[in-house]
């Protein structure tokens, strides 16, 4: 995500009339670092493209009508971190958002790789950062490979070790990936967590090998795919085994 450039809001005293008169200075208006920022509850419909974006100009729409985001958190940001430091930003919204994240899934937990559930965060708009906005908003989504999955009223399931299939990860037979509600023609059967060292085609080569020496074992046959993705944790991945299915 694009990181944002720091603002800094000028504050000042503004002198009216003379000293003569006795007129007291007028103090300038505080910024408002929640200026523009959504509620807790709120929803949002917005494409995959505008949800991975730093900011949104849409507004919130009826929790009861379609949407893609459910808002959970909202936080402001310390007045040591800039839009500008991307290291201290991501440490910012981790504390923000991880709270209400990590009630749906666990990024270092390779069973939440077992479903689509991805959380969003968006921040204040220039306009808004330009009146003092200094907020971070954190969603629950549904990410499938090129779009938004709709969420139900009152948000979507929580991951386990047997996720509903209304948040469980398939793939389509293009290797697309989709909720398992949908038409598919591969099921996550499996996740693991695996340890590998390296770059690029090394460290896929690694992860492949463990990918085989687990798939293989627990689907029948050989047809059947893998992925991975990276965890917060140093060299660690969680891995996902797909089955062939009829769906």
């Amino acid at each position: 995500m694009r990181p944002f450039r720091a603002v800094t809001a000028l504050l000042g005293l503004a002198l009216v009339g003379s000293l003569v008169t006795g007129t007291a200075p007028a103090t300038a208006a505080e910024p408002d670092p929640l200026y523009g920022a959504p509620a807790v509850g709120d929803c949002y419909d917005l494409t995959k493209e505008q949800a991975w974006g730093s900011s949104t100009r849409e507004k919130p729409v009826d929790c009861s009508t379609r949407h893609t985001l459910l808002v959970g958190a909202v936080g402001t940001l310390p007045a040591s971190v800039g839009y500008d430091e991307p290291a201290k930003f991501r440490r910012a919204v981790k504390r923000i958002c991880d709270p209400f994240w990590l009630s749906y899934y666990d990024l270092d937990d390779h069973r939440s790789y077992r479903t689509v559930l991805q959380g969003i965060w968006l921040g204040p708009t220039k306009t808004q950062r330009k009146n003092g906005a200094r907020w971070v908003s954190c969603s629950i989504s549904l990410a499938l490979s090129t779009s938004l999955q709709p969420l139900p009223e009152g948000g979507p399931a929580k991951a386990t070790a047997r996720p509903e299939d209304s948040i469980a990860r398939c793939a389509t037979k293009r290797y697309l990936t989709t909720v398992c509600t949908k038409r598919h023609a591969w099921r996550v059967t499996h996740s693991f967590s695996a340890k590998a060292r390296g770059k690029g085609d090394v460290l896929e080569a690694r992860l492949e090998r463990a990918a085989v020496r687990v798939c293989s074992r627990r689907i029948d046959g050989n047809r059947w795919l893998w992925g991975s993705r990276s965890t917060t944790k140093r060299n660690t991945y969680a891995l996902i085994c797909l089955a062939k299915t009829r769906k």
